[in-house]
This record gives structure tokens, sequence and C-alpha cells, in this order.
């Protein structure tokens, strides 16, 4: 498990180094319990190449967060082509708190706070955003968002398909701009027990280089597909990940 404050599956494939898979043991004749939504999709229109698209389900992996919260429930924790992310009672199906409308789809994995914050972590095809769930008036609430946009140099798009990471404070994010971050997140409570952040970017750069783009000269369209989509992954003081030029890297962060 990641984390010992926090029992669960909480980001992509469960820890930095994107090899944890949950606890056993796993059933022989699984039955559904429930479903959600009872009836329908989850569905939302999102652009491709200028003209809109209608996207049903959840996104390329479309792996929830599932840990428990501190209410003694499980929670079921993702977000969908309907544009929302969602809070699930895994006893159920249930909405523990409401939906958060991202403003476009969300392709990948949410990741929940690793040390016991009530946050949630993730991105869209619009901005990036960090949201508290412990609100008195039962809704997600947005502390924090950063756009593909405020960023140069910058290349592809604007999505954010990459599952975050939480270490010590800092937070490690690709995005399909071109671009990777470190970002410190100064978590903490207000003086009313609320969690609080004030995130401060402290390291981005583009992830690729004139040698990348030489190579894919020749690639017509692609020629600027250099976005990080896959999920960044931490062991010990090297982060690695790839883009989508297909350039393998890792970057010291002891530093």
């Amino acid at each position: 498990p990641w984390s010992s404050e926090v029992l669960g599956q909480l980001t992509f494939r469960g820890n930095p180094t994107r090899s944890y898979y949950g606890l056993g043991p796993v059933p022989e004749n699984p039955e559904i319990l429930w479903r959600y939504p009872a009836s329908g999709g989850m569905c939302g229109q999102s652009a491709v190449g200028g003209e809109a698209k209608t996207w049903c389900g959840t996104g390329w992996t479309g792996q929830p967060a599932v840990f428990e919260g501190d209410d003694g429930r499980t929670w079921v924790n993702f977000g969908a082509y309907d544009k929302n992310i969602h809070f699930l009672d895994a006893a159920d199906g249930s909405e523990i708190i409401g939906g958060y409308d991202m403003g476009d789809i969300i392709k990948g994995s949410v990741t929940r706070d690793p040390d016991g914050y009530p946050l949630t972590y993730s991105g869209s095809r619009a901005d990036f955003h960090i949201l508290a769930t412990d609100r008195d008036d039962g809704q997600p609430a947005s502390l924090w968002s950063m756009t593909s946009s405020q960023f140069s140099p910058t290349k592809w798009n604007n999505d954010w398909d990459s599952s975050p990471l939480v270490i010590d404070d800092y937070l490690f994010e690709g995005g399909e701009n071109g671009q990777w971050f470190v970002v410190k997140l100064n978590r903490g409570y207000d003086d009313a027990g609320k969690v609080t952040v004030d995130p401060q970017i402290v390291f981005n750069t583009p992830a690729w280089d004139d040698q990348l783009l030489n190579d894919l000269s020749g690639s017509g369209s692609r020629v600027n597909d250099v976005g990080v989509e896959n999920s960044l992954a931490i062991s010990g003081n090297t982060v690695y990940f790839s883009n989508s030029g297909g350039l393998v890297q890792g970057w010291d962060i002891s530093g």
C-alpha cells in the first residue's frame, strides 16, 4: 500500500511506482452489487478537431480511487465523460457528496491525498483542479486550478490525462501541453477545521528537446505530439515518464 494514513487504492495503479493493485482475496465469482448511474450513461460533448463529439463512460484508464473515509464508509471516487468527478458509497452506489463539474470530460484517473487530507486531485480536457471534500454544504469545492495555456512554451493540446502523485507535500503532474510540473501544496487547515492549500508551482519544463522535434519532423500532423499522457512514476529520487513522441525520461528530484 502507498499510505499508512489512508487505506485504499489512491491513484492509478496504486502507488508512486504504479505497482500496487489492492488487497486480496479476489472473489472467484464476483456479483454486481449496484450500478451508477442506475440507468443511462455518463455522457458529455467534447470537441475533436473542432467538431463536437459525444463521449460516454469513463476514460482511457477509468480506474476509481477506492479508500476508507473518516466517516467509516468506503468511498469510490472517479471522473467520467459526463464531465463530473463523482464520490460514491461503495456499499450501495449512493452519492456521499455531490459531483464536481470539471467543465470538460475526464479521461484519466483521480488521485486521493495519501496523507489523510480531504483532497482529490484531477484534471480534465479543461483545467487541473484540487478539490476539497469536507465542506458543510455537501459539495466538493475547487481550492486551486491551473490551465495548460498559462505556461510557455507548450505543444499539442490542453488535456490533463496523467494521474498526479503527492509526496512530502509536493504534487507531480504531466500535461498534454508538453510540460511537466512540480507543485508545493502547502496543505493545512483553517480555524474552522476545513482543509486549505496554498499551491506554488516550483518547477515546470518542456518534456521535449530539439532532437525529439527533429526526429518527429517527418511525421506530418503529429510533429508536435509531445504531450505527457501517461502517469508519472517515482522510485527513490527519480521521476520517470514518457511523452507521445516516444521520449522516455528520468529526472532527478532530490534537490
